[in-house]
């Protein structure tokens, strides 16, 4: 059954200074829930990620997807203004929730002197740099962005032998863990396959982030979209990165595509 999506608003948004922090994740009530639970998930953003939950991000719109088992579940919004992005979902039984919200296409624009920064934001490499070296001075830096965050909640005690957490949900871009991303403990060593549109992402850089900003690790994806690291303290973790390629059918004269992933966990 293909997941269940509750689109709750649509449009599009301008950006001139950039985002409204640059890190973004869902982050639900609990990590562990008994069945029958409901929870609430908000989608929050700041400059770097926290556990900080007073400054949620301004999202005019959102979808929001999921999936509990094998059986999709349905999202419902309670809560919503420019200041809070908020919903609900109700976990009927037993099993691995895996909820993904995507935010509204924005546009960022960035002045000639801010043009590096971003490009170290995304560790872009030497061909990207090619590609914006061969640019007209006078090409403006233009960037359409997607922005898609998940997160998994553990619900009563699934089964386990099951290891639906490791199935895809079928968003464009994608963070799939390869190990029970709801019992991970301090110590342990966590792998994880980055797919864009469902097919393996090679030579992406993907940062390993804590809420208490005392570790922040970039590592890049092999050939197999495959990246890990040792989980060394316990708290908020944070796995994200930005897929930036030069666009080649432009929609809205933007010069830049680019989709923003990222995968919050808790590690006891």
């Amino acid at each position: 059954m293909s997941p269940q999506k509750l689109v709750l608003f649509a449009g599009l948004a301008l950006s001139a200074c950039g985002l409204r922090g640059d890190d973004a994740w869902l982050k639900p009530e609990r990590f562990k829930a008994t069945p029958g639970a409901t929870l609430r998930f908000q989608i929050l953003a700041a400059d770097r990620f926290s556990a900080d939950e007073t400054a949620p991000i301004a999202a005019q719109d959102f979808s929001a997807t999921g999936r509990l088992g094998a059986e999709s579940i349905a999202a419902a919004l309670l809560e919503k203004d420019r200041e809070r992005a908020v919903f609900s979902v109700a976990l009927i039984r037993p099993g691995h929730a895996v909820i993904a919200s995507e935010l509204t296409p924005i546009f960022l624009e960035k002045s000639a002197d801010a043009i590096e920064a971003r490009l170290r934001e995304v560790h872009a490499g030497e061909a990207l740099r090619e590609a914006w070296g061969r640019q007209t001075t006078e090409t403006p830096w233009r960037e359409h962005l997607r922005r898609y965050v998940k997160t998994f909640v553990r619900v009563g005690e699934p089964f386990e032998a099951n290891s639906d957490w490791a199935r895809a949900l079928g968003v464009p871009l994608e963070i799939i863990p390869e190990r029970d991303p709801t019992k991970l403990s301090a110590g342990d060593r966590l792998s994880v396959r980055v797919l864009r549109e469902g097919t393996p992402l090679p030579n992406f850089a993907l940062n390993f982030t804590t809420a208490d900003d005392s570790r922040d690790h970039v590592i890049f994806t092999d050939l197999a979209g495959r990246a890990g690291i040792a989980l060394d303290v316990a708290g908020l973790w944070l796995i994200h990165g930005t897929d930036l390629r030069l666009a080649e059918k432009p929609e809205k004269n933007e010069t830049w595509v680019s989709a923003y992933v990222s995968l919050t966990m808790e590690v006891n």
